[in-house]
């Protein structure tokens, strides 16, 4: 059974270009107990 989370923050760089990304991550958690992510 798979369980989707969609995660959803800014960050912000500490280098370079002080720019703030917004960053999204669909994270699935396998039944096995393994995380697999798509950015």
């Amino acid at each position: 059974m798979y369980q989707p989370h969609v995660l959803e923050f800014c960050h912000r760089r500490s280098q370079g270009l002080q720019r703030t990304y917004k960053v999204t991550l669909n994270v699935t958690q396998l039944s096995c107990g393994a995380f697999a992510y798509e950015s």
